[in-house]
């Protein structure tokens, strides 16, 4: 990440997301959350993009419990709307 910014690569949410993905296929979940919460540290807005590969992780591994830990700003109103659209993903996903 660091060097991604040395040489002023623009960094978009779908190379955040890209890099959850890339920790979440081995099998390092903390570090694909970390991403998430680094994004959030710095004051910048997370989009849903960065948001839907660790959601795919949760859900290929069967961690219900994680998936509906995850808060999503835009969905704050509607959680129980959100967890029934999580256990159809989850169900689509195995």
């Amino acid at each position: 990440m660091e060097y991604m910014k040395q040489i002023n690569m623009v960094i978009t949410e779908n190379m955040y997301a890209s890099l959850i993905t890339c920790y979440s296929r081995q099998d390092k979940m903390e570090a694909a959350e970390g991403v998430l919460d680094m994004l959030a540290s710095r004051d910048q807005r997370v989009h849903w993009v960065s948001y839907v590969p660790l959601l795919c992780a949760y859900a290929q591994r069967g961690m219900v419990d994680k998936m509906l830990k995850v808060r999503l700003p835009w969905l704050q109103h509607f959680q129980v709307a959100f967890v029934g659209l999580l256990l159809v993903f989850l169900y689509l996903m195995l």
